[in-house]
């Protein structure tokens, strides 16, 4: 039974490879499918992969860079193909046993359908394969990353699997949740069904379609949707809710946790490609089950885009034990936690974040975030990509990151330990493999008091075999 189970799993692989290399396949037409209004862009086209500056969980430019260079790498794929594969090799010890390890990792599209495969191949010196990888019909199973239907933003997605980069409506409870934070030690099985019918929709969520932990969804109503005047038909009023209902009473001060809110978006005007103008306003609250430890927070917001010049405006009301977005990037390492963390927040707290964008001619794109919360100094993201490659072969990205940024002069201070700078370079060797070059460069005191650089360096090699 295993040998069968083995070469189905073999044969189905082979399958879809020559069925990818036999015929032409169309792309997903999802791909350039725009978001719904009634979905803010400011998550779909914000200039980086940074949340605002002024939240908790910034994300550090390491982690900025890493996400960088797998978003470059899948935009070269789904440039020329509609399907791709990424090979790894390396070698490892297993109970004394030398395994030679190969990483298949195959994404391919048919129509608006796709599917994600993880097909890891150890091989022992006699060619044999590490059976406890094949063994079971859970391990098989958890080959597949994820499926999908189309992408996030069309009238009907829905995806099944790996989950990332995961928000409803603006983001003020999910934001950038990701259910693969504890790979490869926990593996989930999450969902996403998005449905919109112009007068109403949901976006739904569940991070464990097994276990059931953390769930989430929103429901928008366009009251004007039928309505010929331009500006009307797009007002959308919404209602969020999201939940954990499996914390850890060992660490955290309950068990479960919810988290409401209200939307309203206001398309004033939009004109596609010459002028849009989008105002928000979310309004949050914690639920603590068992306790009375719950936050508010209101956040109005802008969004206008001029001739591709995109900019966004948040004005934060954070309440006492409140903080947003809730589940956000790092929300399944901190999740037992973060509760206790929020009861620490016993003042009032304003702030504000802006991020601008633009691409000239799709040849490079600038993107600049920054934000602060009232008492303390605001934090900083500026980043410029080469989107076109150099001779067919470069292609580039510059971060220049700073915190704590006591005076407008600062943020042109670069020997400073609130400073980190980070550079990508993509190199094509041939048509289908990529050499990534990061270098690193940040700041500390030593010592004898004075201040001294760090650089770190890294390369990285890409194969895709289509």
């Amino acid at each position: 039974m295993k040998t069968f189970k083995l070469l189905l799993v073999l044969f189905f692989s082979t399958f879809l490879t020559i069925t990818v290399l036999a015929q032409e396949v169309t792309p997903a037409s999802g791909d350039t499918q725009s978001q719904p209004a009634d979905q803010s862009t400011v998550q779909a086209t914000e200039p980086s992969t940074t949340q605002p500056a002024d939240q908790s969980t910034t994300q550090s430019a390491d982690q900025q860079s890493t996400d960088q260079a797998t978003e470059e790498t899948e935009k070269s794929k789904s440039k020329t193909s509609p399907f791709g594969l990424d090979l790894g090799i390396g070698s490892e010890t297993i109970n004394g046993t030398n395994y030679t390890s190969i990483a298949l990792q195959p994404d391919l599209a048919f129509g608006k359908f796709g599917i994600g495969l993880d097909l890891l191949l150890r091989l022992n010196g006699k060619f044999e394969l590490y059976r406890p990888d094949w063994d079971s019909w859970t391990n098989i199973i958890g080959k597949i990353n994820y499926i999908r239907w189309d992408k996030k933003g069309a009238p009907l997605f829905i995806k099944l699997g790996l989950l990332d980069n995961v928000y409803l409506g603006h983001g003020s409870i999910f934001y950038r949740y990701s259910n693969k934070l504890l790979l490869p030690s926990v593996r989930r099985i999450g969902a996403q069904f998005d449905l919109d019918l112009k007068v109403f929709g949901w976006e739904l969520f569940d991070d464990d379609i097994i276990n059931n932990r953390i769930f989430g969804g929103r429901l928008y109503f366009r009251p004007f949707a039928n309505n010929n005047i331009f500006f009307l038909n797009k007002w959308a009023i919404g209602i969020s809710a999201g939940a954990d209902i499996d914390l850890d009473k060992t660490l955290s001060p309950t068990d479960s946790v919810t988290i409401v809110g209200a939307d309203i978006d206001i398309p004033i005007f939009n004109v596609p490609n010459v002028f849009q103008l989008l105002l928000y306003t979310d309004a949050v609250k914690n639920l603590y089950f068992k306790e009375t430890m719950d936050g508010t927070g209101l956040i109005p917001g802008f969004m206008f885009n001029i001739l591709g010049f995109q900019f966004f405006g948040e004005y934060h009301i954070y309440n006492p034990k409140f903080d947003g977005p809730y589940f956000d990037v790092f929300y399944d390492i901190n999740r037992n936690t973060k509760l206790a963390a929020l009861n620490t927040l016993t003042n009032k707290r304003v702030g504000w974040s802006i991020k601008m964008a633009k691409s000239f001619a799709q040849l490079v794109s600038v993107g600049f975030n920054m934000g602060a919360v009232k008492d303390y100094n605001p934090n900083m993201h500026f980043e410029i990509n080469l989107q076109k490659k150099i001779m067919d072969k470069i292609k580039g990205s510059i971060y220049y990151d700073k915190t704590d940024i006591p005076t407008f002069q600062n943020v042109f201070k670069i020997e400073d330990i609130n400073s980190k700078f980070t550079a990508l370079i993509f190199y094509s060797l041939s048509k289908n493999i990529d050499l990534i070059i990061k270098y690193q460069k940040s700041f500390q005191i030593n010592n004898l008091g004075a201040i001294e650089s760090t650089a770190n360096y890294g390369i990285e090699t890409k194969l895709h075999l289509f």
